[in-house]
């Protein structure tokens, strides 16, 4: 006589009894299993039940009594007739790429390098964009072209001039390709682009490549979940998994779960991006697209990918343990049901063009978005729009500082900031030392359609580093870090216009020592390093702005479009250094209901000095 068993499949986690009789069939355990959980059997794929992908349907099911299985719902998928190979490979060289990241000698290499704080974070999220702030800012560095070779030279303007071959000891650490470059004098320097993510933890530079593999090392060694995403319109980024849910991440952008970045900010012309982790490979393209209809996706048919990409996962996963399967399931669960809203997506006001990398190359790539040309170095017909452009007066003021004993009153100073008779000194003539004031009454900066703020400064003698007229939604008592950070460095929610007179090159990749340049992280604490600059200019005939003699300078904020988008233009001694770059930031900063603001000014200096004074202050509209 036939005994019956018990199985207790577990779908969605939740485990559902299914009895069955000894000589059960496949086929008939499938009908058992669509009685209780109403999942087709054509849809129903099995972990620990047949050791077959496709079982046979009058195949025996020899299980033990109370023994549990997984049941994940997929389409019936079987292989492809036609896969391209060239396609089959890069995926699959990928996912293989990925098994690098789980060595414990790589993890640990990493986490030497991680910061204490960055380590002992409790909050994932908090976690993650420490991380993020920390990679982006201090730990890696972009690379347009590299710094002349030549240890007397050291020149930052290379040119390239071709590729090469790569040696030997090159090729140890898994050079792709070898950049060859050309300084003025004649110096040729090899930038290889490294594949070796312990390398890359030496070098510390690169393009997106080398940023998204060094990120994924230390992301997993910080016990992230973390995929490796691959777009096949040549970028590349992760995701982690975090509060139940895939988190984009951009560590070249520093930008936390915006998907829709490269779409709707960038311009990006998607068609095959795909998440790469240590248990199988997705295609993830609707994540990043709200027109997947339309997307150009030829390579293979999309039913063909789907069955290629369940039947890979389904192997890959096939000896992995029982409870390592409950949780990728899960996530695949959270996934597809958050699929179900994607439809209802928009793009926000707020997504912009790629920060990363020289205007010139991300226009080359058409990854600038919609304003490329107006955010970026000012071409010749917005140079001559800049001479003619008239200078704005203030016709309402709403603060003019015209005494001594009014700035004591209505500024508040912050770090090494004093009032002299000559007017507001944000740093004196000393090294280390960082300043700034702020009006103490916030201002409302877009009601009346914009602002313009005029002021005079002085700055003795030719040492370093500058200042920064700054617009920001933190506090009134925020000051950044000195240096090359001019006062607004680390100051979040900021907006800054800086007045740079010091050629950083190492720490901010400034493009001279005489320029004027307009910064912003959005939320995130601001960076004075070049790769967020908005656009800059250079003063008239490059006269140097900290030579001991008053200069004036005109900032103008502009609402445009019905208040939907802003620009900033500046006049420095009546010549427009900047014309109408864009900026929202009433968007940018996220500001209070009032619409208004703190507005000040920062300055700092380091191993160089010098005064940085402020003869005049007013804004109105």
């Amino acid at each position: 006589m036939n005994q019956s068993k018990t199985i207790n499949v577990i779908y969605n986690d939740k485990e559902h009894s299914v009895e069955i009789e000894n000589e059960c069939t496949y086929e008939e355990f499938q009908i058992l299993v669509f009685s209780v959980t109403d999942v087709e059997p054509t849809s129903q794929r099995f972990y620990f039940l047949t050791k077959s992908i496709e079982p046979s349907p009058f195949e025996k099911i020899n299980v033990l009594n109370n023994q549990k299985i997984l049941l994940s719902n997929l389409k019936k998928f079987k292989l492809p007739n036609l896969i391209d190979e060239g396609l089959k490979n890069r995926l699959e060289g990928m996912y293989r790429d990925m098994m690098k990241y789980n060595s414990d000698r790589l993890q640990q290499l990493a986490l030497e390098q991680v910061p204490l704080e960055i380590k002992k974070e409790k909050d994932l999220k908090r976690k993650m964009l420490m991380l993020l702030d920390w990679f982006k800012n201090e730990y890696f560095s972009w690379v347009n072209s590299p710094e002349c070779s030549d240890m007397i030279c050291g020149t930052p303007s290379t040119k390239l001039i071709g590729n090469d071959r790569a040696s030997f000891e090159e090729q140890k650490h898994q050079a792709s390709r070898i950049e060859v470059y050309r300084c003025d004098s004649g110096h040729i320097t090899r930038f290889p682009r490294y594949n070796s993510v312990e390398k890359l933890l030496s070098t510390k530079c690169g393009r997106c490549g080398e940023w998204a593999n060094a990120f994924t090392l230390f992301s997993t060694a910080l016990g992230f979940i973390t995929r490796y995403i691959l777009d096949f319109t040549d970028h590349v980024w992760n995701e982690v998994f975090i509060d139940g849910r895939w988190i984009h991440i951009d560590c070249c952008e520093a930008t936390y779960d915006s998907p829709l970045t490269y779409e709707g900010g960038w311009g990006k012309e998607l068609s095959y991006v795909f998440a790469f982790e240590f248990n199988g490979i997705y295609d993830v393209t609707s994540r990043y697209s709200i027109k997947l209809p339309q997307l150009k996706r030829y390579l293979i048919s999309e039913s063909d990918l789907s069955n290629y990409l369940n039947a890979t996962n389904h192997r890959i996963r096939s000896t992995l343990p029982f409870n390592d399967l409950c949780s990728i399931l899960h996530r695949e669960f959270l996934e597809d049901n958050e699929k179900q809203n994607y439809h209802l997506r928009t793009y926000s006001n707020d997504l912009t063009g790629r920060i990363s990398g020289s205007s010139e190359w991300r226009n080359s790539r058409g990854e600038s978005g919609k304003n490329n040309n107006e955010n970026n170095n000012l071409n010749s017909k917005q140079q001559q729009q800049q001479q003619q452009s008239e200078i704005p007066i203030i016709s309402k003021s709403i603060y003019s500082l015209d005494s001594i004993s009014k700035a004591r009153e209505s500024l508040k100073l912050v770090g090494n900031c004093d009032i002299t008779k000559n007017g507001i000194c944000l740093t004196p003539d000393e090294n280390d030392r960082v300043g700034g004031f702020w009006l103490k009454e916030r201002v409302d900066i877009i009601s009346n359609g914009g602002f313009i703020c005029r002021f005079k400064f002085l700055i003795k003698t030719n040492g370093a580093d500058g200042m920064a007229f700054v617009i920001q939604n933190d506090s009134a008592s925020s000051l950044g870090i000195g240096g090359c950070g001019l006062g607004y460095q680390g100051i979040r929610n900021s907006i800054a216009i800086e007045f740079d007179t010091y050629p950083t090159k190492d720490h901010c990749r400034d493009p001279d020592g005489n320029h004027i340049s307009i910064h912003t992280r959005h939320l995130e604490p601001n960076s004075a390093h070049h790769r967020f600059s908005l656009a800059h200019g250079n003063p008239q005939n490059n006269k140097p702005m900290n030579d001991g003699i008053e200069h004036e300078c005109i900032i103008k904020y502009s609402l445009t479009d019905g208040g939907n988008g802003g620009t900033i233009d500046v006049w420095l001694d009546k010549y427009q250094v900047l014309y109408k770059i864009n900026a929202n930031i009433q968007q940018l900063l996220k500001l209070h209901e009032n619409k208004s603001c703190f507005i000040g000014m920062t300055a700092s200096t380091g191993g160089l000095k010098q005064a940085h004074i402020i003869s005049n202050f007013s804004i109105g509209y």
